[in-house]
């Protein structure tokens, strides 16, 4: 590791090639030469300390290196997760209680077939997407499911 200097006190940094001593005198080559250094004020400052700068910042402190520990990242929002148009099925069915005879009475109910053909144009189905929550709007609207089961399916839907 190079090692790095300070003059007055500063901040450690790579020592420069030249500098001029108080009496305006040029000293060349500090890196290797002590008396230079020593004429122009510059003088080795402590060593980094080892560390992972994954878990700490590397300061000065103004006399010394000090590690600060990076603080966790603030927590995030659940997401919730696309479901398949499967698993979208058994949600349903398990938080509405509905039987299969139920299900595919929905299913071929004049007032969801536009429900129906969003669906099946579906990769995955979304829970806050306008579709899906129209869709169960019209389960609600249609007696298919209560308010409270399409809350509960929305409260239910997996998160990340």
């Amino acid at each position: 590791m190079t090692a790095l200097y300070r003059k007055d006190g500063g901040a450690p940094q790579e020592i420069p090639f030249s500098a001029h001593d108080a009496t305006g005198r040029l000293w060349t080559d500090l890196p290797n030469n002590q008396e230079g250094r020593e004429a122009t004020g510059w003088e080795e400052a402590p060593a980094k300390p080892i560390y992972d700068p994954t878990e700490y910042n590397l300061i000065w402190s103004g006399t010394d290196w000090a590690l600060q520990e990076i603080p966790p990242p603030p927590p995030t929002d659940p997401v919730p997760v696309p479901l398949t148009r499967i698993q979208f099925v058994e949600l349903a069915m398990t938080v509405a209680s509905l039987t299969p005879e139920a299900f595919m009475a929905a299913k071929q109910d004049p007032a969801l077939a536009f429900f129906w053909e969003l669906f099946d144009l579906s990769g995955t189905v979304e829970r806050d997407h306008p579709f899906t929550q129209m869709g169960a709007a019209q389960w609600v609207a249609s007696g298919h499911m209560t308010e409270d089961q399409k809350n509960s399916l929305f409260a239910q839907w997996p998160m990340t």
